[in-house]
């Protein structure tokens, strides 16, 4: 039969914890992908999209592998929109992601990245 440690919890010792284990859980990714979690959480329902952007197949099979969203995939633009606008993503007549734009409608010809992958949600 194995010992097991049994502690004692108090305030002073789950003070004492919890500031032991902060700078490691800093330093550990966990914070950051919980943080880039609920921000795509908050794309997908609770940012009111300014625009609709038609893409074509290649730009729907680049995002179904994780990838941003380039400008020169984009079709059609339904309305025009600035940076951090929130846009929806159509293709074939569906809504396939939402995002935040990083370039606005005017400069989408330049062949930049439309919607970065960590500001981009697959529906």
């Amino acid at each position: 039969m194995s010992k097991k440690n049994i502690y004692l919890i108090t305030p002073n010792t789950l003070n004492r914890s919890f500031y032991y284990y902060l700078p490691l859980l800093l330093q550990s990714n966990r914070i950051a992908y919980l943080q880039i979690r609920l921000k795509k959480l908050w794309i997908a329902y609770g940012m009111r999209p300014i625009s609709r952007v038609t893409i074509d197949e290649g730009a729907y099979s680049a995002l179904k592998n994780d990838a941003s969203l380039l400008s020169s995939g984009v079709i059609d633009v339904d309305k025009k929109f600035n940076i951090n606008d929130g846009l929806e993503i159509v293709f074939d007549e569906n809504v396939v992601a939402k995002g935040i734009a990083k370039i606005s409608s005017d400069d989408k010809n330049k062949n930049g990245v439309l919607i970065h992958k960590d500001d981009l949600i697959i529906l």
